[in-house]
């Protein structure tokens, strides 16, 4: 398997798997430990800024600016979007 980060010549030392390597069985390649860098893996990540912004947006918006949705309206919208980016993903993924 042959992993390789963007703008890098290969993985190492990001914690990805290289040409050549080998995960045990039932291993996954990504997981909540740091990377080799001692960085997590959502530090470079920018989605994560970018959902804390919506975050703070929807709580605001909800509960001082008044906006006229209800918690399980909210809930509800967001599981909708991350199943519709789970299932756009896996038909659009590249098939190998």
């Amino acid at each position: 398997m042959t992993t390789a980060v963007r703008g890098q010549g290969s993985g190492v030392g990001y914690g990805l798997p290289v040409a050549g390597s080998q995960l045990p069985v039932g291993a996954a390649s990504t997981d909540n430990r740091k990377l080799a860098t001692g960085h997590s893996a959502l530090a470079g990540d920018p989605r994560v800024p970018f959902a804390a912004i919506l975050t703070l947006y929807v709580v605001l918006g909800t509960v001082w600016l008044g906006f006229n949705r209800s918690p399980g309206q909210i809930v509800a919208i967001v599981a909708i979007g991350c199943g519709l980016d789970m299932g756009l993903h896996w038909v659009l993924r590249k098939r190998e």
